[in-house]
């Protein structure tokens, strides 16, 4: 096992880490508080983009897919979390059909790919060439 794949793994796990984190916070907000808990919604996502960029670009992770995936999972994983929790609390979540929960995945994975690619591609390292 390289180098690189120890950053690779570590970076991964961090993502679920940080993902159930942060869907577990916005499942209890929401089952705790009533109306307006959904101002949380854009800081638990900006965390979720933020927190594996920092740590991408700190642990220098060499590859584009891995930088890729690791925001995209905490993202993921922090969205099914949420809409899970959205289907058990709110009454009204039965009259949505199994093609507008597929729907909604979808955008969200959509959405995700797109801020994934943006931190992947920011957070990239530069090779350093040496002069003699």
């Amino acid at each position: 096992m390289s180098l690189a794949d120890v950053r690779t793994s570590r970076s991964l796990i961090f993502s679920v880490v940080l993902g159930l984190l942060s869907g577990g916070v916005l499942a209890h907000t929401r089952v705790t508080t009533g109306p307006g808990w959904d101002r949380f919604l854009l800081t638990a996502y900006a965390v979720v983009v933020l927190g594996p960029a920092i740590y991408v670009r700190w642990k220098r992770v060499p590859s584009f897919a891995a930088r890729f995936l690791c925001t995209l999972i905490a993202f993921m994983t922090m969205t099914v979390i949420l809409h899970i929790t959205l289907l058990v609390a709110d009454p009204n979540a039965g009259s949505i059909t199994v093609f507008g929960h597929i729907w909604r995945m979808g955008m969200m994975l959509a959405i995700g790919s797109v801020l994934s690619g943006a931190v992947a591609q920011l957070t990239g390292t530069r090779a350093v060439a040496s002069h003699p």
